[in-house]
């Protein structure tokens, strides 16, 4: 059980971290976009910046596979206690 309830709190943070990256990364666009749109910002400008994103990716992939990891050790785990 205790490995189900590590992996709902990993699935927890890595919604919560992908909630506020999208949010950062869509209050940046919007600004670009305002920008490009009040001609204070070239289009190359506008396309180098968005294809940039947000550093730190890797965090969403660790937090997934430990979520992952600990629900199918949990799985296994409990599959054999029930056996034995």
């Amino acid at each position: 059980m205790w490995l189900f309830i590590v992996g709902v709190i990993f699935i927890t943070f890595h919604a919560v971290w992908d909630y506020y990256r999208c949010l950062l990364l869509f209050k940046r666009y919007r600004q670009n976009v305002l920008k490009f749109i009040a001609n204070n910002l070239d289009w190359e400008v506008l396309v180098d910046r968005d294809a940039q994103g947000v550093h730190g990716e890797w965090v969403g992939h660790v937090l997934g596979w430990l979520s992952g990891a600990s629900f199918l050790l949990g799985v296994v785990r409990g599959g054999l206690s029930v056996i034995a």
